[in-house]
């Protein structure tokens, strides 16, 4: 499965990226569709990632052309309402630099960009968006 692919590739990447995150806390990330954050105990920032396929097309004019897929990784640093945005950037920067103007898997990044905030149940979600692209066999 192609999109489920891609899914692995970004996960392990961030996955390795957590092992060298130096917040001074235990980081819990939440991926696509899995309930992991308390909303009511947790206090200590944490990381949403999502991977957003959007468009497809075929790859090139041959016979066997491969199928080229477009979205974007959404990475929300989410932190407690009125605590500042130093977490929420410090958390953020390590991810995004880690992922944007790279290559992993079958996963290759653009250059990333802001994607705004908002507030939900007592917590801010601070977003930075990371297009990508990735050719998978037809």
């Amino acid at each position: 499965m192609s999109i489920e692919n891609i899914r692995v590739d970004v996960v392990t990447k961030v996955e390795q990226l957590k092992a060298s995150f130096a917040g001074g806390y235990s980081l819990v990330i939440e991926y696509d569709n899995r309930d992991v954050v308390d909303y009511t105990t947790q206090r200590d920032p944490y990381l949403q990632v999502s991977v957003d396929v959007m468009e497809a097309e075929q790859a090139s004019l041959t016979q066997h052309s491969d199928h080229r897929f477009r979205g974007v990784i959404t990475l929300l640093a989410c932190v407690p309402e009125g605590s500042g945005k130093s977490k929420a950037n410090k958390l953020l920067e390590h991810f995004y630099k880690g992922l944007h103007r790279n290559s992993f898997g079958k996963v290759r990044t653009f250059m990333s960009t802001p994607g705004g905030d908002k507030t939900h149940l007592g917590w801010v979600y601070v977003a930075m968006l990371v297009p990508f692209w990735s050719d998978q066999p037809a």
